[in-house]
Protein backbone atom coordinates (compact mmCIF):
# COMPACT_ATOMS: atom_id res chain seq x y z
CA UNK A 1 0.00 0.00 0.00
CA UNK A 2 1.26 3.58 -1.22
CA UNK A 3 1.21 6.32 1.76
CA UNK A 4 -0.25 9.70 1.08
CA UNK A 5 2.42 12.16 0.46
CA UNK A 6 -0.22 14.45 1.97
CA UNK A 7 0.05 12.98 5.54
CA UNK A 8 2.02 14.35 7.92
CA UNK A 9 4.44 12.52 9.81
CA UNK A 10 4.94 13.20 13.56
CA UNK A 11 7.84 10.91 15.29
CA UNK A 12 7.34 11.04 19.14
CA UNK A 13 9.56 9.87 21.38
CA UNK A 14 8.27 9.35 25.14
CA UNK A 15 10.46 9.25 28.05
CA UNK A 16 10.80 5.04 28.99
CA UNK A 17 9.97 5.52 33.01
CA UNK A 18 6.75 4.72 34.19
CA UNK A 19 4.26 7.08 34.29
CA UNK A 20 5.88 9.03 31.22
CA UNK A 21 4.85 6.70 28.27
CA UNK A 22 1.39 6.47 28.71
CA UNK A 23 0.30 10.54 28.78
CA UNK A 24 2.20 10.71 25.83
CA UNK A 25 0.85 7.86 23.98
CA UNK A 26 -3.04 8.77 25.38
CA UNK A 27 -2.01 12.32 23.37
CA UNK A 28 -0.92 10.49 19.95
CA UNK A 29 -3.84 8.08 20.09
CA UNK A 30 -6.65 11.05 20.22
CA UNK A 31 -4.09 13.19 17.39
CA UNK A 32 -4.05 10.47 15.13
CA UNK A 33 -8.11 9.71 15.50
CA UNK A 34 -8.48 13.02 15.28
CA UNK A 35 -6.98 13.19 11.98
CA UNK A 36 -7.02 9.69 10.28
CA UNK A 37 -6.52 11.19 6.97
CA UNK A 38 -4.01 14.27 7.03
CA UNK A 39 -1.32 12.88 10.23
CA UNK A 40 0.95 9.60 10.67
CA UNK A 41 2.49 9.28 14.18
CA UNK A 42 5.14 6.67 14.57
CA UNK A 43 6.46 6.10 18.50
CA UNK A 44 9.76 5.33 19.18
CA UNK A 45 10.19 2.88 22.25
CA UNK A 46 12.43 -0.23 23.19
CA UNK A 47 11.93 -3.57 22.37
CA UNK A 48 11.54 -4.70 25.70
CA UNK A 49 8.69 -1.49 26.45
CA UNK A 50 6.78 -2.77 23.00
CA UNK A 51 6.71 -6.23 24.39
CA UNK A 52 5.02 -4.28 27.73
CA UNK A 53 2.64 -2.68 26.10
CA UNK A 54 1.51 -5.29 23.59
CA UNK A 55 0.34 -7.56 26.44
CA UNK A 56 -0.81 -4.47 28.69
CA UNK A 57 -3.11 -3.42 25.69
CA UNK A 58 -6.73 -5.08 24.59
CA UNK A 59 -8.91 -5.29 22.05
CA UNK A 60 -11.37 -3.03 23.33
CA UNK A 61 -8.71 -0.09 22.82
CA UNK A 62 -6.86 -1.26 19.19
CA UNK A 63 -4.25 1.36 18.18
CA UNK A 64 -5.55 4.34 15.24
CA UNK A 65 -4.40 2.37 11.64
CA UNK A 66 -2.34 5.86 11.18
CA UNK A 67 0.03 4.89 14.38
CA UNK A 68 2.22 2.46 14.84
CA UNK A 69 5.26 2.02 16.69
CA UNK A 70 9.15 1.73 16.04
CA UNK A 71 11.45 0.43 17.60
CA UNK A 72 15.18 0.50 18.84
CA UNK A 73 17.59 -2.02 20.73
CA UNK A 74 17.68 -2.74 24.35
CA UNK A 75 19.75 -0.55 25.44
CA UNK A 76 18.61 0.31 28.82
CA UNK A 77 18.38 -1.39 31.78
CA UNK A 78 15.59 -4.23 32.27
CA UNK A 79 12.66 -2.24 33.55
CA UNK A 80 12.15 -5.17 36.03
CA UNK A 81 14.10 -3.70 39.17
CA UNK A 82 15.29 -0.35 37.64
CA UNK A 83 13.90 1.57 40.68
CA UNK A 84 16.85 -0.12 42.67
CA UNK A 85 19.09 2.45 40.92
CA UNK A 86 16.79 4.80 39.38
CA UNK A 87 20.00 7.53 38.70
CA UNK A 88 21.60 4.71 36.78
CA UNK A 89 18.81 3.88 34.85
CA UNK A 90 18.21 8.14 33.64
CA UNK A 91 22.09 8.08 32.99
CA UNK A 92 21.41 5.52 30.50
CA UNK A 93 18.45 6.85 28.93
CA UNK A 94 20.77 10.30 28.81
CA UNK A 95 23.99 8.18 26.90
CA UNK A 96 22.52 5.55 25.19
CA UNK A 97 19.17 6.64 23.49
CA UNK A 98 19.89 9.28 21.73
CA UNK A 99 22.74 7.23 18.46
CA UNK A 100 20.00 4.16 18.14
CA UNK A 101 17.15 6.82 17.97
CA UNK A 102 18.31 9.10 15.22
CA UNK A 103 19.68 5.96 13.03
CA UNK A 104 16.31 4.86 13.28
CA UNK A 105 15.06 8.78 11.50
CA UNK A 106 17.56 7.44 8.51
CA UNK A 107 14.53 4.29 8.08
CA UNK A 108 11.54 6.48 8.72
CA UNK A 109 8.91 7.12 5.57
CA UNK A 110 7.25 9.45 4.81
CA UNK A 111 9.75 12.45 5.82
CA UNK A 112 9.12 13.45 9.59
CA UNK A 113 8.04 16.83 9.95
CA UNK A 114 7.24 17.19 13.53
CA UNK A 115 9.07 15.50 16.59
CA UNK A 116 7.07 15.01 19.99
CA UNK A 117 9.15 14.52 22.51
CA UNK A 118 9.23 14.08 26.41
CA UNK A 119 10.98 17.31 27.56
CA UNK A 120 13.30 15.15 29.79
CA UNK A 121 15.16 13.45 26.52
CA UNK A 122 17.13 16.42 25.64
CA UNK A 123 18.81 14.76 23.02
CA UNK A 124 15.69 14.86 20.73
CA UNK A 125 15.60 18.51 20.20
CA UNK A 126 19.76 17.92 19.21
CA UNK A 127 18.24 15.23 16.83
CA UNK A 128 15.49 17.74 15.65
CA UNK A 129 18.19 20.96 14.79
CA UNK A 130 20.89 18.69 13.37
CA UNK A 131 17.82 17.55 11.04
CA UNK A 132 16.04 20.40 11.10
CA UNK A 133 12.70 19.24 12.04
CA UNK A 134 11.15 21.25 14.51
CA UNK A 135 10.72 19.99 18.38
CA UNK A 136 7.52 19.96 20.37
CA UNK A 137 8.78 19.32 23.55
CA UNK A 138 6.02 17.16 26.14
CA UNK A 139 5.96 18.14 29.39
CA UNK A 140 3.98 15.30 31.50
CA UNK A 141 4.14 16.10 35.19
CA UNK A 142 2.95 19.62 36.44
CA UNK A 143 3.11 22.79 35.30
CA UNK A 144 3.95 23.67 39.12
CA UNK A 145 7.14 21.01 38.46
CA UNK A 146 8.01 22.45 35.33
CA UNK A 147 8.25 26.32 37.07
CA UNK A 148 10.17 24.43 40.23
CA UNK A 149 13.19 23.31 38.04
CA UNK A 150 12.89 26.02 34.99
CA UNK A 151 14.09 28.46 38.04
CA UNK A 152 16.11 26.39 39.60
CA UNK A 153 19.08 29.21 39.06
CA UNK A 154 17.12 31.08 40.86
CA UNK A 155 15.85 29.14 43.59
CA UNK A 156 19.46 27.58 44.67
CA UNK A 157 21.32 31.10 44.22
CA UNK A 158 18.65 32.22 47.12
CA UNK A 159 19.24 29.04 49.07
CA UNK A 160 23.13 28.56 48.74
CA UNK A 161 23.65 32.33 49.66
CA UNK A 162 22.28 30.90 53.15
CA UNK A 163 25.63 30.37 55.71
CA UNK A 164 24.07 26.59 56.36
CA UNK A 165 21.91 24.47 54.74
CA UNK A 166 18.10 25.06 55.08
CA UNK A 167 16.21 23.46 57.73
CA UNK A 168 13.32 21.44 56.66
CA UNK A 169 10.84 23.84 58.27
CA UNK A 170 12.09 26.70 55.97
CA UNK A 171 9.45 27.77 53.36
CA UNK A 172 10.54 29.11 49.97
CA UNK A 173 8.30 31.57 48.66
CA UNK A 174 10.06 33.15 45.91
CA UNK A 175 9.44 30.17 42.79
CA UNK A 176 7.31 32.36 40.23
CA UNK A 177 3.46 30.94 40.39
CA UNK A 178 4.16 27.99 43.38
CA UNK A 179 2.61 28.90 46.90
CA UNK A 180 5.63 28.93 49.50
CA UNK A 181 6.56 25.49 50.15
CA UNK A 182 8.94 23.40 52.87
CA UNK A 183 12.34 22.21 51.85
CA UNK A 184 11.38 19.06 53.10
CA UNK A 185 8.51 18.81 50.15
CA UNK A 186 10.88 19.61 47.67
CA UNK A 187 11.67 17.27 44.93
CA UNK A 188 14.03 14.74 45.60
CA UNK A 189 17.20 15.87 45.07
CA UNK A 190 16.64 19.40 45.15
CA UNK A 191 18.17 20.00 48.58
CA UNK A 192 22.09 19.14 47.88
CA UNK A 193 24.04 21.63 48.79
CA UNK A 194 26.52 21.22 46.13
CA UNK A 195 24.79 22.36 42.16
CA UNK A 196 27.54 20.37 40.88
CA UNK A 197 25.24 16.68 42.19
CA UNK A 198 22.35 18.00 40.48
CA UNK A 199 24.08 17.92 36.84
CA UNK A 200 23.29 14.69 36.80
CA UNK A 201 19.76 15.20 36.80
CA UNK A 202 18.03 14.76 33.75
CA UNK A 203 15.43 17.41 34.24
CA UNK A 204 17.91 19.60 34.16
CA UNK A 205 19.21 19.26 30.69
CA UNK A 206 15.83 19.19 29.90
CA UNK A 207 15.10 22.37 30.77
CA UNK A 208 19.00 23.44 29.18
CA UNK A 209 17.42 23.38 26.22
CA UNK A 210 13.76 23.87 26.04
CA UNK A 211 14.53 27.54 24.13
CA UNK A 212 15.55 25.63 21.19
CA UNK A 213 12.03 24.02 20.95
CA UNK A 214 9.06 25.25 18.54
CA UNK A 215 6.56 24.92 21.85
CA UNK A 216 6.17 23.39 24.98
CA UNK A 217 3.12 21.19 25.45
CA UNK A 218 1.94 21.57 29.19
CA UNK A 219 -0.19 18.05 30.68
CA UNK A 220 -2.48 19.78 33.20
CA UNK A 221 -5.70 21.26 33.78
CA UNK A 222 -6.09 25.38 33.72
CA UNK A 223 -8.34 25.23 36.56
CA UNK A 224 -5.71 23.22 38.76
CA UNK A 225 -2.97 25.30 38.49
CA UNK A 226 -3.75 29.10 37.33
CA UNK A 227 -0.96 30.72 38.70
CA UNK A 228 1.61 28.32 37.58
CA UNK A 229 0.45 28.78 33.72
CA UNK A 230 0.37 32.25 34.30
CA UNK A 231 3.32 33.14 35.71
CA UNK A 232 5.09 30.92 32.93
CA UNK A 233 3.81 32.07 29.56
CA UNK A 234 5.40 35.50 30.08
CA UNK A 235 8.67 34.06 31.31
CA UNK A 236 9.41 31.56 28.60
CA UNK A 237 10.01 32.72 24.87
CA UNK A 238 8.48 30.21 22.95
CA UNK A 239 4.52 29.34 22.30
CA UNK A 240 2.90 27.27 25.29
CA UNK A 241 -0.18 24.92 24.66
CA UNK A 242 -2.33 22.86 27.32
CA UNK A 243 -3.07 19.44 26.44
CA UNK A 244 -5.36 18.42 29.17
CA UNK A 245 -4.88 15.40 31.08
CA UNK A 246 -4.49 12.81 28.43
CA UNK A 247 -6.20 10.47 29.96
CA UNK A 248 -7.57 7.88 27.89
CA UNK A 249 -10.92 5.97 28.21
CA UNK A 250 -10.83 3.29 25.45
CA UNK A 251 -9.41 0.96 27.80
CA UNK A 252 -12.55 1.54 29.94
CA UNK A 253 -15.14 -0.57 27.73
CA UNK A 254 -15.32 -3.75 29.79
CA UNK A 255 -14.90 -2.28 33.32
CA UNK A 256 -15.44 -5.99 34.79
CA UNK A 257 -13.46 -8.52 32.87
CA UNK A 258 -11.28 -11.23 34.08
CA UNK A 259 -8.58 -10.20 35.83
CA UNK A 260 -8.33 -11.81 39.62
CA UNK A 261 -8.81 -8.10 41.39
CA UNK A 262 -11.73 -6.95 38.50
CA UNK A 263 -13.33 -10.01 40.17
CA UNK A 264 -12.77 -9.26 44.14
CA UNK A 265 -13.63 -6.17 43.36
CA UNK A 266 -17.12 -7.06 41.58
CA UNK A 267 -18.27 -8.72 45.21
CA UNK A 268 -17.25 -5.80 46.97
CA UNK A 269 -19.92 -3.63 48.46
CA UNK A 270 -20.55 0.07 46.04
CA UNK A 271 -18.12 2.72 47.22
CA UNK A 272 -16.50 0.33 50.19
CA UNK A 273 -12.53 -0.25 48.97
CA UNK A 274 -9.87 1.83 49.73
CA UNK A 275 -7.29 1.36 46.69
CA UNK A 276 -3.36 2.11 47.53
CA UNK A 277 -0.94 2.57 45.57
CA UNK A 278 2.94 4.17 46.13
CA UNK A 279 3.92 4.24 42.57
CA UNK A 280 6.94 2.71 40.89
CA UNK A 281 9.63 4.96 41.33
CA UNK A 282 10.30 6.33 45.19
CA UNK A 283 10.27 3.22 47.44
CA UNK A 284 8.47 3.43 51.09
CA UNK A 285 10.17 1.92 53.59
CA UNK A 286 9.25 -1.20 55.36
CA UNK A 287 8.50 0.02 58.48
CA UNK A 288 6.25 2.83 56.80
CA UNK A 289 4.25 -0.04 54.77
CA UNK A 290 3.55 -2.48 57.44
CA UNK A 291 2.06 0.51 59.56
CA UNK A 292 -0.08 1.17 56.98
CA UNK A 293 -0.89 -1.85 55.95
CA UNK A 294 -1.53 -3.06 60.42
CA UNK A 295 -4.11 0.24 60.11
CA UNK A 296 -5.82 -0.95 57.30
CA UNK A 297 -6.45 -3.92 58.77
CA UNK A 298 -7.30 -2.78 62.03
CA UNK A 299 -9.71 -0.52 60.03
CA UNK A 300 -11.99 -3.44 58.48
CA UNK A 301 -11.85 -1.68 55.31
CA UNK A 302 -11.60 -3.28 52.34
CA UNK A 303 -8.79 -2.58 50.57
CA UNK A 304 -6.78 -3.40 47.33
CA UNK A 305 -2.98 -2.77 47.04
CA UNK A 306 -0.56 -2.39 44.19
CA UNK A 307 3.31 -3.66 45.68
CA UNK A 308 5.46 -4.47 42.72
CA UNK A 309 7.20 -7.67 43.02
CA UNK A 310 10.82 -6.31 44.56
CA UNK A 311 8.72 -3.83 47.10
CA UNK A 312 9.13 -5.22 50.45
CA UNK A 313 5.89 -7.18 50.90
CA UNK A 314 3.54 -6.59 54.15
CA UNK A 315 4.31 -8.31 57.22
CA UNK A 316 1.03 -10.59 58.54
CA UNK A 317 -0.09 -10.23 54.58
CA UNK A 318 -3.25 -8.37 53.79
CA UNK A 319 -5.81 -9.93 56.25
CA UNK A 320 -9.25 -10.98 55.38
CA UNK A 321 -10.55 -7.97 54.00
CA UNK A 322 -7.52 -7.07 51.41
CA UNK A 323 -5.74 -8.18 48.26
CA UNK A 324 -2.12 -7.31 46.99
CA UNK A 325 -1.60 -7.11 43.39
CA UNK A 326 1.95 -6.44 41.93
CA UNK A 327 0.05 -4.54 38.98
CA UNK A 328 -3.17 -3.34 37.87
CA UNK A 329 -5.06 -1.24 35.43
CA UNK A 330 -5.55 1.66 37.45
CA UNK A 331 -7.97 3.78 35.41
CA UNK A 332 -10.04 0.90 35.59
CA UNK A 333 -9.90 0.39 39.51
CA UNK A 334 -10.70 4.03 39.99
CA UNK A 335 -13.73 3.74 37.72
CA UNK A 336 -15.25 0.37 39.82
CA UNK A 337 -17.96 1.39 41.66
CA UNK A 338 -17.25 -0.63 44.71
CA UNK A 339 -13.80 1.87 44.99
CA UNK A 340 -14.64 4.57 47.43
CA UNK A 341 -10.97 6.20 48.49
CA UNK A 342 -7.33 6.40 46.47
CA UNK A 343 -4.45 6.22 49.16
CA UNK A 344 -1.86 7.86 46.57
CA UNK A 345 1.72 8.93 46.75
CA UNK A 346 0.25 12.19 44.75
CA UNK A 347 2.84 11.68 41.57
CA UNK A 348 1.10 13.57 38.69
CA UNK A 349 -0.53 10.37 37.08
CA UNK A 350 -2.53 9.14 39.38
CA UNK A 351 -3.74 13.01 40.93
CA UNK A 352 -4.82 13.47 37.40
CA UNK A 353 -6.92 10.58 36.83
CA UNK A 354 -8.10 9.81 40.88
CA UNK A 355 -9.71 14.16 39.76
CA UNK A 356 -10.95 12.34 36.29
CA UNK A 357 -12.40 9.75 38.04
CA UNK A 358 -14.21 11.66 40.69
CA UNK A 359 -12.35 9.33 43.57
CA UNK A 360 -11.78 10.88 47.20
CA UNK A 361 -7.93 10.92 47.90
CA UNK A 362 -5.91 10.07 51.02
CA UNK A 363 -2.54 12.01 50.29
CA UNK A 364 0.41 10.50 50.59
CA UNK A 365 3.06 12.66 49.24
CA UNK A 366 6.72 10.94 48.39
Amino acid sequence: MVESTNQSHVVAIPHPGRGHINPLLNLCETMAQKNPNNLKITVIVTEEWLGLLRRSSSEESPTPPNMRFATIPNVLPAEKGRGADMLGFLKTVMTKMAQPVEQLFDQLEPPVRLILADTLLFWAVEIGNRRNIPVASFWPMSASMFSLFYHLDFVLERSLNVPAQLPDEHRIDYIPGISPIRVADLPYGLSYEDKSKLSELQLLQGMSVIEKTHCLLFRTIPELEEHAINALKPKLPIPTFIVGPCISLSSLGNIHDQASYMAWLDSQPQKSVLYVSFGSIIPVSSHEVNQLAAGLRDSGVPFLWVSREETVKLDGGPGDKGMVVPWCDQMKVLAHGAVGGFLTHCGWNSVLEGVFMGVPMITFPL
